[in-house]
């Protein structure tokens, strides 16, 4: 299913975006272009999104993790923005359906020590990070804003808890009034991916794991790369990690190519090894 999720708006050289440098086909991973006749900032929204660390990281909405922290961790996306959206048939890069110009606020917060009672919404983050049941600390982005001063007005990183919430909420309503609804000093970014199962393309550390157990399987069953691709996708199970462990483990560089007797008995002694079946 279809998902619009947060990525950072930092384009490289060639006009891709820079998070995906390390996916597959990453020089062809660049925004879906508005329309000539579409306006760059055409609707007002507020939206939240809450995504695991690594997740995050991985599409440069969070910063550098460790793998426990990644689990540990759920990153908040709260957006405030003005924007238009093109979306395709055709995925960008076999990947990007769709993109979101505009500009606006991106405030990031991070849990930790989560309590399985608390929502995790801006609010309820705020609340329970004041009476001591979750660790919060936050940051603030700003996409397209032109003027330096802007950014001036918004609060530095820190901890999160509700008087926090309340400056930061403060500060943005004044950004909101001053330069987003009169579409002052912007500048038009792409912050945001429309993209087909997000959590298979990038995967946290147990879904990577998964992939990786499935691709050494059916490299024992002396399945193809191109076969064990379409089962990893009826399976929702990350391609680009299945197409590393038989590119850069097994050493075999062609998609129609079975794997060699010695890669299959390499790929079973490498299943035993961590007693899984």
């Amino acid at each position: 299913m279809p998902d619009w999720i947060p990525i950072s708006p930092t384009l490289d050289r060639t006009g891709a975006f820079a998070a995906l440098s390390n996916l597959p086909n990453a020089a062809l991973l660049r925004p879906v272009p508005l329309a000539p006749t579409q306006a760059p900032f055409g609707i007002f929204t507020e939206t939240e999104r809450v995504l695991d660390l690594s997740m995050a990281a991985q599409l440069g909405v969070a910063a550098v993790f460790d793998a426990s922290a990644a689990l540990q961790t759920r990153t908040l996306t709260h957006e405030v923005t003005v924007h238009s959206e093109q979306d395709t048939t055709a995925p960008v890069g076999g990947l990007i359906l769709g993109t979101a110009w505009g500009a606006g606020i991106r405030t990031r917060i991070d849990v930790t020590r989560i309590n399985a009672k608390v929502k995790l919404s801006v609010g309820a983050i705020a609340a329970a990070a004041s009476m001591g049941l979750v660790s919060a600390s936050y940051t603030i982005e700003g996409m397209g804003l032109a003027d330096p001063f802007i950014l001036a007005m918004l609060p530095g990183p820190g901890r999160f808890d509700e008087p926090t919430r309340m400056r930061i909420s403060a500060a943005i309503h004044a950004v909101k009034q001053r330069f987003l609804l009169p579409r002052r000093s912007l500048t038009s970014v792409p912050f945001r991916i429309l993209v087909s199962n997000p959590s298979a393309h990038f995967p946290s550390p147990l879904g990577k794991a998964r992939a990786q157990l499935f691709a050494m399987r059916q490299l024992r069953l002396g399945a193809p790369e191109a076969a064990a691709l379409a089962g990893a996708a009826r399976h929702a199970l990350n391609g680009a990690v299945v197409s590393a462990v038989y590119r850069g483990w097994a050493g075999i560089t062609s998609p129609t190519a079975a794997p060699s007797a010695d890669v299959v008995r390499k790929a079973d002694a490498w299943i035993s090894s961590i007693a899984v079946e």
